[in-house]
């Protein structure tokens, strides 16, 4: 009687199969993820470095002030300050 009883409980076959596929999928999405998070990351590291040695190899001269371009100012166009989807689709 047992036994009839364990067999009705367990899934089938093919909708283990297909859970553990979709599992799979997943952790490679997560991992193609997690790389391109750790180049960019990578590569916006690398800059500031590159930044820092360059101000201090200033050192005794003038002390520059390191100017980004200012998202609110109006030569910059509104375009530019909008965040494009590819851009969003990269983080998320």
């Amino acid at each position: 009687m047992k036994s009839k009883k364990n067999k009705q409980n367990k899934p089938p076959l093919q909708q283990v199969m297909t859970t553990v596929v979709e599992a799979n999928m997943l952790i490679r999405m997560v991992r193609v993820r997690l790389k391109v998070a750790l180049t960019e990351s990578t590569t916006y590291l690398v800059g500031l470095t590159t930044i820092v040695q360059k101000m201090s190899s200033l050192g005794s001269k003038q002390p520059q002030k390191l100017r980004l371009p200012d998202i609110e100012h109006p030569s910059v166009s509104p375009k530019k300050r909008q965040i494009s989807k590819n851009e969003v689709r990269r983080f998320f």
